[in-house]
């Protein structure tokens, strides 16, 4: 090999040294999938300062509140292994969810960014509808039926509550079938507009009921004679 090639061979490793991110990560992307019944799920990314220099980490954030990240410290000498604990709150969330959480180092070379990807699947155990329960202003105000459909059999309604006086909303005692539960709902009036919650609480978790939020609405102009 001639001297300019080795010259060039030289640099073109030094330059890879150089530029080569400090955090050496086992996974950047983990998928999960979670009891629906839980809280919270937690995942853990595991790394490795691959560098001959300490690194800083300077933050870790997440793209939503619902994810928080943890560091157990935030300065790693070279050779030494960390991780980053991310505790997602699943709340009312079902489906396929994508978080991601940016980690920031002040490296050498300057500040770098690395990208991480959490993807959780919760399962659906309900199938409601309608959703929302619509009325238009000036309508007759009659009951109008939300259904729900459990996916599992251990899993019911066992409590009905409208948090707008204008709407009555009441679990019916008539079950066609032992995982298809129907609320009816019937507004007080329909000459104004409003859009209204209604908390369905479930039997399960025993510690802690899910609580299924649902909407009556009253919307637009009445209707034509």
């Amino acid at each position: 090999m001639t001297t300019p090639m080795r010259l060039l061979g030289f640099m073109m490793g030094l330059t890879g040294c150089l530029t080569a991110h400090a955090l050496d990560w086992a996974s950047t992307r983990i998928r999960v999938e979670t009891d629906p019944f839980d809280e919270s799920t937690q995942v853990t990314y595991r790394f490795v300062n691959s560098r001959k220099v300490p690194v800083h980490i300077t933050s870790a954030f997440s793209s939503c509140g619902c994810t928080v990240p943890r560091l157990s410290k935030m300065d790693y000498s070279p050779g030494e292994q960390g991780e980053l604990v991310a505790v997602f709150t699943l709340g009312q969330v079902i489906g396929d969810q994508i978080r991601s959480i940016t980690v920031t180092t002040d490296e050498p070379e300057g500040s770098r960014i690395y990208n991480l990807i959490l993807e959780a699947r919760i399962p659906r155990l309900f199938e409601i509808g309608p959703q929302p329960v619509v009325w238009q202003v000036g309508e007759r105000p009659q009951a109008r039926t939300l259904t729900i459909k459990s996916v599992r059999p251990d899993i019911h309604p066992v409590k009905v509550d409208s948090r707008d006086p204008r709407i009555q909303a009441e679990l019916s005692t008539d079950v066609a079938d032992d995982r298809i539960y129907r609320i009816l709902v019937t507004p007080t009036t329909t000459e104004q507009e409003l859009y209204a919650p209604i908390l369905v609480t479930m039997n399960l978790p025993e510690r802690n009921p899910r609580v299924l939020i649902l909407y009556a609405r009253i919307a637009g102009s009445a209707p034509p004679p």
